[in-house]
């Protein structure tokens, strides 16, 4: 049977388990790790990809030389060296859109308590100056 691919995990992801990602590969998750570089140095044989949410530099590019591809779990990709990655022939994509729906319930969510002054009533109400009657 053909080895899985490692797939590096430097956070988790918002919605999905490394229990999800062990059909097709092999998930390493660097948040656990106590020794971030010894289990890069570690899984740099078969990593050919990294899922992330965070900063992701030349230098830990460097040290994975079959990486393939950085997927980015957000709408950009501000803080992956993407420069450094075409130099090396690494594909990077995002996942544009999806927070759209978030973000849209989060704007009208902060509308309704801006026009009904929540904040303040929950201050108002936990600070004890408030007595029901």
């Amino acid at each position: 049977m053909k080895e899985k691919p490692g797939v590096l995990v430097t956070k988790p992801m918002f919605h999905v388990g490394l229990d999800e990602f062990r059909d097709f590969c092999t998930p390493h998750a660097l948040w656990e790790s106590e020794r971030p570089d010894e289990l890069l140095r570690q899984v740099a044989p078969t990593c050919r990809a990294v899922a992330l949410r965070d900063v992701f530099t030349a230098q830990m590019m460097e040290q994975l030389p079959q990486l393939g591809l950085i997927s980015v779990c957000g709408v950009g990709y501000d803080d992956v060296d993407v420069q450094a990655a075409l130099d090396r022939g690494i594909q990077v994509t995002h996942t544009p859109g999806v927070l759209t729906e978030d973000v849209a319930d989060l704007a009208v969510g902060l509308v309704l308590a801006a026009g009904r002054r929540i904040v303040q009533g929950d201050q108002y109400v936990r600070s004890g100056r408030w007595s029901a009657e």
